[in-house]
């Protein structure tokens, strides 16, 4: 009963370890691990103006490698115009533009990369974009 008791305290430490699989330089970001097989995350970002491509890398602590994770994202800018692209493990790419008024959303299935990244680009068109704001939320089919 006392190994029982003992396990059980382990594996709660374990999981709750998990919380904050999710790395970012550039944007906040929260995740945990929703069963035993995923983790789920989101991710937040706002840029006061973009002048030129920004390439965001949202890694995922995974003991798996190259796991699958849908992502369901938004992005918004208040001036100018940009293009939102994500890029696949195996160079597939998507790519949705966003403009004042009309935000840019959809939900991908990607293929992390060898360091289970999730990629995505953010260009501007024809110029700076103001208040472009992004979340992500993804679900990882992956081991913590």
């Amino acid at each position: 009963m006392k190994l029982l008791a003992l396990f059980l305290i382990l594996a709660s430490l374990a999981l709750s370890a998990c919380v904050g699989n999710t790395l970012s330089a550039q944007a906040a970001c929260d995740s945990d691990v929703s069963q035993i097989t995923s983790i789920t995350g989101e991710c937040t970002r706002t840029i006061d103006t973009l002048e030129e491509k920004d390439t965001q890398h949202l890694a995922i602590q995974t003991s798996d490698v190259m796991p699958f994770a849908t992502v369901d994202f938004t992005v918004t800018v208040e001036q100018g115009a940009v293009d939102v692209t994500f890029v696949d493990s195996r160079g597939n790419t998507q790519t949705t533009p966003a403009t004042p008024g009309h935000p840019a959303t959809g939900s991908w299935p990607v293929q992390l990369d060898p360091l289970n990244q999730i990629k995505f680009d953010l260009t501007p068109v024809g110029g700076p974009a103001q208040g472009v704001a992004s979340h992500l939320s993804f679900v990882c089919d992956c081991l913590p």
